[in-house]
């Protein structure tokens, strides 16, 4: 193909942008994307096939080059005003900054105080009780809403803490009960209540009481199997032992006793001296024996 495309030729009017040859340059460009998809590549079009491709690369680039001028001539007015607004919208949001850094400062400052108020109210309603508040201040508590200036609402009051008050004492009765349950009956038990009254902070009372019951009834049995081993050992001393005198309650050993056996033997040819040291060797061991002579 020899026709040579176009370029589009752009202006800009109020505020529009209007390509004076854009429809003749798309024409153009489909006539060459038909011919360039149809072309066949033979031993006869070879040269002339380079010289087409080359020839749409071209067209590429130049409507490349030419998308990126209008581009920047477009925004070449833009540009200035954009860094100004810019520039302003940062400022906004200082000034913005600044007036909200004040706000956190002064809200917090207003809900310490607040919060300060509601530890006074809860604490009065704890006097001369026997006990002590726990109640966390809710940060939903701390709105407006629930205040004149500094103090809280009668509203807000009946509403919010006279309920968690009367549910904290009570929960502290339940418990101060559930100790001293614990105690008299670890007093029944003989055991120490220290640990058992600790671990009703993450267990229920009747499992505690349950959890004392078989600690005792484990120390009770192994006791009871160690007295037994202990009967055992004391037997098979006795047993083991029945050349020796043993404390049949203590399995001691008293005094060792050596077995005595009855034995009889003949003397041959023995002058009388040797039979008279054999006898006095027998007398000094304290062995009894009988003579006879023979011959």
């Amino acid at each position: 193909m020899t026709e040579v495309i176009t370029l589009p030729e752009n202006d800009i009017k109020d505020g529009k942008i209007e390509f004076k040859n854009l429809d003749q340059y798309l024409a153009m460009v489909n006539k060459y994307v038909e011919y360039g998809n149809n072309f066949v590549v033979t031993e006869e079009t070879m040269k002339g096939a380079k010289d087409e491709k080359a020839l749409i690369n071209k067209m590429v680039k130049e409507s490349s080059a030419r998308r990126s001028d209008i581009e920047n001539n477009m925004l070449a007015p833009w540009l200035p005003v954009k860094e100004k607004m810019m520039n302003a919208e940062k400022q906004l949001k200082s000034a913005s900054d600044n007036i909200k850094v004040q706000l956190d400062k002064y809200t917090e400052e207003l809900k310490e105080k607040w919060r300060d108020n509601i530890k006074l109210y809860i604490e009065s309603q704890y006097q001369d009780t026997q006990y002590e508040p726990r109640i966390p201040i809710d940060e939903k508590w701390l709105y407006k809403k629930n205040f004149n200036g500094l103090e809280p609402k009668d509203s807000f009051i009946d509403s919010e803490l006279t309920t968690s008050i009367m549910t904290d004492k009570a929960n502290q009765k339940t418990e101060q009960n559930e100790i001293k349950m614990v105690k008299e009956f670890a007093h029944e038990l003989n055991v120490n209540p220290s640990p058992y009254v600790k671990q009703l902070d993450s267990h229920s009372l009747p499992d505690v009481i349950e959890g004392m019951k078989f600690d005792v009834r484990m120390a009770n049995d192994q006791r009871e199997a160690q007295e037994a081993a202990q009967r055992a050992e004391r037997k098979r001393a006795i047993s083991q032992a029945q050349t020796k005198q043993v404390d049949e309650d203590t399995g001691e050993i008293i005094k060792p006793v050596e077995e005595r056996y009855d034995r009889s033997f003949k003397v041959f040819a023995c002058t009388r001296n040797e039979l008279q040291e054999i006898a006095d060797f027998l007398t000094v061991k304290g062995i009894h024996f009988e003579g006879t002579s023979e011959g």
